[in-house]
Protein backbone atom coordinates (compact mmCIF):
# COMPACT_ATOMS: atom_id res chain seq x y z
CA UNK A 1 0.00 0.00 0.00
CA UNK A 2 2.80 2.21 1.03
CA UNK A 3 4.08 2.38 -3.07
CA UNK A 4 0.67 2.99 -3.95
CA UNK A 5 0.46 6.21 -1.71
CA UNK A 6 3.87 6.95 -2.85
CA UNK A 7 3.31 6.81 -6.19
CA UNK A 8 0.09 8.80 -5.89
CA UNK A 9 2.09 11.61 -3.79
CA UNK A 10 4.46 12.07 -6.52
CA UNK A 11 1.53 12.36 -9.48
CA UNK A 12 0.07 14.98 -7.38
CA UNK A 13 2.95 16.96 -7.07
CA UNK A 14 3.77 16.37 -10.76
CA UNK A 15 6.53 14.38 -10.36
CA UNK A 16 5.07 11.11 -12.33
CA UNK A 17 2.98 11.67 -15.42
CA UNK A 18 0.60 8.53 -15.50
CA UNK A 19 -2.25 7.57 -13.06
CA UNK A 20 -2.32 4.43 -11.46
CA UNK A 21 -6.35 2.67 -10.80
CA UNK A 22 -5.42 2.62 -7.41
CA UNK A 23 -5.51 6.02 -7.21
CA UNK A 24 -9.27 6.01 -7.03
CA UNK A 25 -8.53 4.96 -3.58
CA UNK A 26 -6.91 7.75 -1.96
CA UNK A 27 -9.14 10.35 -3.84
CA UNK A 28 -11.97 8.68 -1.91
CA UNK A 29 -9.87 9.35 1.28
CA UNK A 30 -8.19 6.89 3.26
CA UNK A 31 -7.99 3.51 1.94
CA UNK A 32 -8.26 0.66 4.72
CA UNK A 33 -7.37 -2.85 4.62
CA UNK A 34 -10.15 -5.20 6.04
CA UNK A 35 -9.21 -9.13 6.79
CA UNK A 36 -12.02 -10.73 5.09
CA UNK A 37 -11.64 -14.34 6.02
CA UNK A 38 -8.95 -16.52 6.93
CA UNK A 39 -8.46 -19.28 4.53
CA UNK A 40 -6.23 -22.96 4.86
CA UNK A 41 -4.99 -23.17 0.98
CA UNK A 42 -2.81 -26.03 -0.29
CA UNK A 43 -1.12 -24.21 -2.90
CA UNK A 44 -0.97 -20.71 -4.62
CA UNK A 45 -3.93 -21.69 -7.02
CA UNK A 46 -6.02 -22.28 -4.24
CA UNK A 47 -5.33 -18.67 -2.77
CA UNK A 48 -5.22 -16.93 -6.24
CA UNK A 49 -8.69 -19.13 -6.87
CA UNK A 50 -10.38 -17.64 -3.70
CA UNK A 51 -8.88 -13.91 -4.69
CA UNK A 52 -10.14 -13.99 -7.93
CA UNK A 53 -13.41 -14.93 -6.76
CA UNK A 54 -13.65 -12.08 -4.45
CA UNK A 55 -12.58 -9.59 -7.35
CA UNK A 56 -15.30 -11.04 -9.35
CA UNK A 57 -18.08 -10.97 -7.18
CA UNK A 58 -17.09 -7.69 -5.56
CA UNK A 59 -16.73 -3.82 -6.98
CA UNK A 60 -12.70 -4.03 -7.29
CA UNK A 61 -10.69 -1.74 -9.19
CA UNK A 62 -8.02 -4.33 -9.38
CA UNK A 63 -7.58 -5.18 -13.12
CA UNK A 64 -5.22 -8.04 -13.00
CA UNK A 65 -7.48 -11.19 -12.09
CA UNK A 66 -5.43 -13.71 -10.68
CA UNK A 67 -5.19 -17.27 -12.83
CA UNK A 68 -6.66 -15.51 -15.71
CA UNK A 69 -5.58 -16.79 -19.00
CA UNK A 70 -4.70 -14.35 -22.08
CA UNK A 71 -7.18 -15.93 -23.96
CA UNK A 72 -9.72 -15.35 -21.38
CA UNK A 73 -8.58 -11.98 -21.13
CA UNK A 74 -8.84 -11.48 -25.34
CA UNK A 75 -12.59 -13.02 -24.70
CA UNK A 76 -13.82 -10.18 -21.51
CA UNK A 77 -11.98 -7.19 -23.65
CA UNK A 78 -12.94 -7.23 -27.70
CA UNK A 79 -11.48 -3.74 -28.04
CA UNK A 80 -7.92 -4.76 -26.77
CA UNK A 81 -8.02 -7.85 -29.28
CA UNK A 82 -8.44 -5.60 -31.87
CA UNK A 83 -5.84 -3.58 -31.25
CA UNK A 84 -3.27 -6.48 -30.54
CA UNK A 85 -4.35 -7.71 -34.12
CA UNK A 86 -3.54 -4.72 -35.70
CA UNK A 87 -0.51 -4.17 -34.01
CA UNK A 88 0.81 -7.59 -34.55
CA UNK A 89 -0.60 -6.91 -38.51
CA UNK A 90 1.70 -3.61 -38.31
CA UNK A 91 4.87 -5.16 -35.97
CA UNK A 92 4.81 -7.85 -38.44
CA UNK A 93 5.20 -6.15 -41.60
CA UNK A 94 7.72 -3.66 -40.32
CA UNK A 95 9.86 -6.99 -39.67
CA UNK A 96 9.60 -8.50 -42.96
CA UNK A 97 11.42 -5.35 -43.86
CA UNK A 98 13.89 -5.35 -41.62
CA UNK A 99 15.00 -9.11 -41.88
CA UNK A 100 15.55 -8.22 -45.63
CA UNK A 101 18.40 -5.38 -44.16
CA UNK A 102 20.03 -7.46 -42.17
CA UNK A 103 23.11 -8.79 -43.95
CA UNK A 104 23.71 -12.50 -42.13
CA UNK A 105 20.44 -13.17 -44.01
CA UNK A 106 21.72 -12.12 -47.53
CA UNK A 107 22.90 -14.77 -50.07
CA UNK A 108 26.33 -14.68 -50.80
CA UNK A 109 28.71 -17.41 -53.32
CA UNK A 110 31.78 -18.61 -52.43
CA UNK A 111 34.50 -17.68 -54.85
CA UNK A 112 36.22 -21.38 -53.79
CA UNK A 113 33.20 -23.65 -54.37
CA UNK A 114 30.54 -21.61 -56.06
CA UNK A 115 27.75 -22.05 -53.29
CA UNK A 116 24.92 -19.73 -52.56
CA UNK A 117 24.36 -19.88 -48.95
CA UNK A 118 23.68 -16.79 -46.04
CA UNK A 119 26.87 -14.62 -44.88
CA UNK A 120 26.56 -16.16 -41.82
CA UNK A 121 26.87 -19.41 -43.05
CA UNK A 122 29.87 -18.25 -45.15
CA UNK A 123 31.94 -16.52 -42.20
CA UNK A 124 31.54 -19.15 -39.36
CA UNK A 125 30.81 -22.36 -40.74
CA UNK A 126 31.93 -22.74 -44.04
CA UNK A 127 34.62 -24.99 -44.58
CA UNK A 128 36.32 -23.15 -47.81
CA UNK A 129 36.48 -19.75 -46.07
CA UNK A 130 38.19 -21.27 -43.31
CA UNK A 131 40.50 -22.93 -45.28
CA UNK A 132 40.75 -19.50 -47.25
CA UNK A 133 41.77 -17.37 -43.67
CA UNK A 134 44.50 -19.77 -42.87
CA UNK A 135 46.17 -19.60 -45.50
CA UNK A 136 46.19 -15.73 -45.81
CA UNK A 137 47.45 -15.92 -42.03
CA UNK A 138 50.50 -18.28 -42.85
Amino acid sequence: MWAHRSHYNAYCAGKKPRKCTAHQLFEMGTPVIELLETIDFEDKKDLYRIERKYITENKCINRVFPGRTQKEYMQENPIQREKLKAYLKKYRAEGKDKASLNKYKQKVQCPICLKKMSLRTFKYKHSCYARKEGQTEG
